[in-house]
């Protein structure tokens, strides 16, 4: 019996891994969205390639790179008005891909030059890449994959704001994500409501089927609140998209909740 009992536990475990081997190119191949239609007269962006170095990665037990690749999109304004201060959206990418394989997925900078011709309010767009040996780190505070929740709130957002034009307060901040970066920007988000005054997800890993739709009315000391939820596809067409609106953010319209509610995510 105890022969036969470890002969399946040895099969289990060599069928687990064979699952595990086949579906990696799943997780890692490109998805394939819908390619937005371009937009007569769209100015283009500059993009430029960075590194930031992670204080807060140093030491992780995996030994991923604290030297974080970092795509920056200026706006087409950005380089003649040299006194002129930018609002800065911070986009995380999700689990299993790098930024460089989400802007291929989100056809940046094409989807960023149309949506300033249509007369969105010009400003910097960035995604750092966060992706890590295991696929990701979920944007938590880790000794295995290293701190990421401060990498994004402090290494990230001070390298920005000493290197660029922008507006250095939480209401020239907007935090946005996919998937693993939808939980990413909740939990920072709502961690830290001082350095990012709006949010925005989509398909939120692993929270988005508890949501609920609804209402709620007030606001958290920072001039935070909640008005509304709503519920549709996401970018890809899939999962949920979850959208609650500040009262009082300047970047537009994204997620914002209250920092009472972010002890669950600690």
């Amino acid at each position: 019996m105890k022969k036969m009992w470890t002969m399946s536990t040895k099969l289990f475990f060599v069928a687990t891994l064979a699952i595990s081997v086949a579906l990696v190119p799943r997780l890692e191949a490109q998805v394939q969205s819908e390619v937005p239609p371009v937009v007569p007269g769209a100015k283009g962006v500059t993009v430029e390639h960075i590194k930031i170095h992670g204080e807060a990665l140093e030491g992780n037990l995996e030994g991923d790179a604290v030297d974080r690749d970092v795509i920056v999109f200026l706006p087409p304004s950005y380089a003649k008005g040299k006194h002129r201060r930018y609002p800065v959206v911070y986009a995380l990418h999700g689990y299993s891909i790098g930024a460089e394989q989400w802007t291929r997925e989100i056809h940046v900078p094409q989807t960023v030059e149309g949506a300033f011709a249509k007369g969105s309010q010009e400003m910097i767009v960035l995604l750092p890449d966060s992706k890590t040996a295991y696929g990701g780190s979920m944007y938590s505070s880790s000794v295995t994959t290293g701190d990421f929740e401060r990498f994004i709130a402090h290494d990230v957002v001070a390298y920005i704001d000493a290197h660029y034009r922008t507006i250095p307060n939480r209401m020239g901040r907007g935090l946005v994500g996919h998937s693993m970066g939808g939980y990413g920007a909740a939990r920072i988000g709502m961690k830290h409501p001082d350095v990012f005054g709006s949010l925005y997800h989509e398909s939120l890993l692993p929270l988005a089927d508890g949501l609920q739709a609804g209402k709620s009315s007030h606001a958290d000391g920072h001039g935070i609140g909640r008005e509304e939820i709503g519920i549709g596809k996401d970018s890809c067409g899939r999962g949920r998209l979850v959208v609650l609106r500040p009262r009082s953010a300047r970047l537009g319209r994204g997620l914002v909740a209250r920092p009472e509610k972010s002890a669950a995510l600690s």
